[in-house]
């Protein structure tokens, strides 16, 4: 596979059982829309992004694609449905806000949720390491986003798991990030 783009899509009452890009390439996932999507098992080099990519706002389908995903949101939340199943995740995931938090169903020891005030206020950065781990650059990405929340996950299969987890907690306890 090389770069590998989804872009659109409605996927609906299905299963990944892992998904890893070669070290060297990356699979983006653009704009789609979810609606009960489990994503177990190992997954690597893998971009999950709320919008649409450059053809879409050249062919000015771009709000077409948001008021949908909006009205997607809004319903499955008025029905308490879920979108993302991410509990049995293993590996990493960039999530960039590609669903609301509370519609993911997540794995509250390795993943957890926060929220754009909490990334724009600085105390974060007191966690010691965060800033250079992937954890801080997917803060970062927070920041300068626009989007409301986000899910930061420690990687269940990384050697530095528990410092991983201790800075989630560490995250929880101050007030940086949601609590479970």
């Amino acid at each position: 596979m090389r770069d590998c783009i989804l872009e659109g899509a409605l996927l609906e009452d299905v299963l990944i059982d892992g998904m890893t890009a070669p070290e060297d390439d990356h699979m983006r996932v653009f704009g789609c829309v979810y609606r009960r999507v489990v994503l177990r098992g190992h997954f690597a080099n893998i971009t999950l992004l709320p919008t649409l990519g450059v053809w879409a706002v050249a062919s000015g389908l771009k709000a077409l694609y948001q008021r949908a995903n909006g009205e997607q949101w809004v319903e499955l939340i008025c029905d308490g449905d879920w979108a993302l199943d991410i509990s049995g995740l293993t590996g990493s995931l960039d999530f960039r806000s590609a669903v609301p938090a509370r519609l993911v169903r997540r794995d509250p020891e390795t993943q957890i949720v926060m929220t754009a005030e909490q990334a724009a206020r600085a105390d974060w950065r007191s966690v010691p390491g965060l800033q250079r781990s992937l954890l801080g650059v997917h803060i970062n990405l927070l920041q300068g986003s626009g989007y409301r929340d986000t899910i930061l996950i420690a990687d269940k299969s990384a050697p530095d798991r528990a410092r991983q987890v201790a800075m989630l907690r560490q995250l929880q306890r101050m007030g940086a990030a949601q609590p479970d």
